[in-house]
């Protein structure tokens, strides 16, 4: 059940990156190998072109850790209207580069969840 806090920032939020975010795609699923050819395929591995916000590198003071390394990114997926779960080992493609989601946390506005915190590693 939405809360009066979700109904005002989870739009709030979309707008911004709406307007403001960059165009990406994510890929979901994993890509299948024909072990006889000995190439990939992207069967079974579908495209979800989304809005993020534009990514940043973590602050030294995070890397390296257990979980961060240097050259990761960070970004945010708005959850409104979305209909997919990003999830780890999705990949995005951002700017022909492709990056995998290491790390995916929702954050909550309330009783919703408003933005999906993304770990990417190229």
């Amino acid at each position: 059940m939405s809360t009066e806090l979700d109904q005002r920032l989870i739009p709030i939020a979309y707008d911004l990156v709406d307007r403001l975010g960059k165009q990406v795609v994510i890929k979901k699923g994993t890509p299948a190998y024909d072990a006889t050819t000995g190439q990939g395929s992207e069967s079974g591995v579908v495209d979800h072109s989304v809005k993020i916000t534009p990514p940043q590198e973590y602050d030294d003071g995070y890397v390296p850790s257990d979980l961060i390394q240097r050259g990761d990114m960070k970004t945010y997926l708005p959850a409104k209207d979305l209909t997919f779960v990003p999830d780890p080992g999705d990949r995005m493609i951002i700017d022909s580069v492709t990056w995998r989601i290491e790390f995916s946390n929702p954050i909550y506005s309330g009783e919703d969840i408003a933005l999906h915190e993304l770990l990417l590693r190229r």
